[in-house]
């Protein structure tokens, strides 16, 4: 049984990183095409955790009627029908307006958020912590692997359109959904363990928290927070700014997604080794200096953002991997749920406010010859940094005796592992 959710888990991760690059990842380049401002830019990248803050209190309230299996199913395929909707109105004709596509984004995020507390209350309950290092890189890596192959064809397939032309959009989105239907058939697949966190206890007793945890909470929300604030405008730059074409765009997330591949062992060994805060604090520390390299990069050298990306999405998959570590390891796995869903509102209100802030930031505002998306990315940068001032507090359950001693942990962390990550990409292939 163990065998079978752990390989489910990791080929859901895989055929959803073919959904995602299809879907999800189109939505900036998306809504530039059918003429959103930076502010709406803002707005539109504000949705999706609006709608996931609003969807976590529903989402507990279904665990007391329903399994967390029915629950992840039955509203994934109502998440993937929307897509599937949106594709069929481009690829007829109908012009989406920037509100519009607001609305649809709106009720398709909605019901991905109704599935959070269900899936990582289940995730944490069938992969136990020795397994977890490793599942989670194998996700990662197939994941991006798989991505990186949709993301080429997509860039490849977006350019064969004319710019006013939205059908192409219509089609890479069926095309993705379909493959967001087959992660459904792998989530399915898992052997659902019994609950352990009790539906009938108070939620506001189950909301309760250590301070170790309520400290991850200020954190994450925090680091959301700076991250959310330039992340979409790095590509409003790109674009804008630099001059660079949507494809271009999707060809560097493919290339990012190639160092995913190899960030993802790296950080899962030196997690292994040192702990996973160690891992954040050197990851997130560099992640916080990314988006200012692209204001190095002229205009007509758009090469040059092919090792900022390398740079950025390397460091980036220990910043993921070590914050998803952290969070099994700190909640209480009675109510990991109910935390789920706690993590998920703070992070929300986070997410909701730095993108639209950044936006009319970026439209209204000029500081010390700086404005525009540029402005925005040096922001968030200051933000990034200042976020490790909320990080280095936190003690880590379990810690590794080496975990203090810095220099190893940096010494480690720049010395490439040998780990193999696109031989374990071949290897979770042929067994698919």
């Amino acid at each position: 049984m163990k065998e079978i959710n752990r390989q489910s888990l990791t080929y859901e991760a895989g055929t959803y990183g073919v959904y995602f690059a299809l879907t999800y990842a189109m939505i900036t380049i998306f809504a530039l095409a059918i003429g959103a401002s930076r502010t709406e830019i803002g707005i539109i990248s504000a949705i999706p955790f609006i709608a996931l803050l609003l969807s976590q209190i529903p989402g507990l309230q279904l665990l007391q009627g329903f399994k967390r299996k029915f629950i992840i199913v039955a509203f994934d395929i109502i998440e993937r029908a929307l897509w599937i909707g949106v594709g069929v109105l481009l690829i007829i004709g109908f012009k989406l307006n920037v509100v519009s596509f607001m609305v649809l984004l709106f009720l398709m995020t909605f019901n991905a958020g109704l599935v959070s507390p269900s899936f990582n209350s289940l995730f944490g309950d069938v992969i136990s912590k020795p397994y977890r290092e490793d599942v989670l890189s194998k996700r990662q890596i197939l994941g991006s692997g798989l991505g990186i192959i949709a993301t080429l064809f997509g860039a490849y397939f977006l350019d064969l359109f004319p710019s006013d032309n939205f059908s192409g959009f219509g089609f890479l989105l069926i095309a993705g959904t379909l493959f967001g239907y087959l992660t459904i058939y792998f989530l399915s697949r898992i052997q659902e363990p019994m609950l352990k966190e009790d539906s009938t206890q108070p939620l506001s007793r189950k909301l309760a928290t250590t301070p170790r945890f309520k400290k991850l909470l200020i954190y994450m929300g925090v680091f959301n927070f700076a991250f959310m604030f330039n992340s979409p405008f790095i590509t409003v730059f790109r674009i804008q700014e630099l001059g660079v074409s949507n494809g271009f765009i999707l060809f560097l997330a493919a290339i990012g997604a190639v160092f995913t591949i190899f960030g993802s062992r790296h950080w899962a060994v030196i997690g292994k080794r040192f702990g996973d805060k160690s891992v954040q604090v050197i990851t997130t520390s560099v992640i916080a200096i990314t988006p200012l390299l692209n204001l190095l990069v002229p205009p007509d050298k758009a090469l040059w953002l092919i090792p900022v990306e390398i740079i950025a999405y390397f460091f980036f998959a220990g910043v993921t991997l070590s914050g998803y570590n952290l969070f099994l390891g700190m909640s209480d796995s009675k109510h990991r749920a109910t935390q789920t869903a706690l993590l998920n509102v703070v992070i929300s209100i986070s997410l909701i406010i730095a993108p639209i802030l950044a936006g009319i930031i970026s439209d209204e505002v000029i500081l010390l010859g700086f404005g525009g998306s540029a402005l925005v990315l040096v922001l968030g940068s200051v933000m990034r940094a200042f976020t490790l001032l909320f990080l280095l507090p936190i003690k880590e359950p379990q810690m590794l005796e080496e975990e203090d001693h810095f220099d190893k942990v940096l010494m480690a962390s720049l010395h490439f592992q040998h780990n193999g990550g696109l031989r374990t990409f071949k290897k979770l292939l042929h067994r698919g």
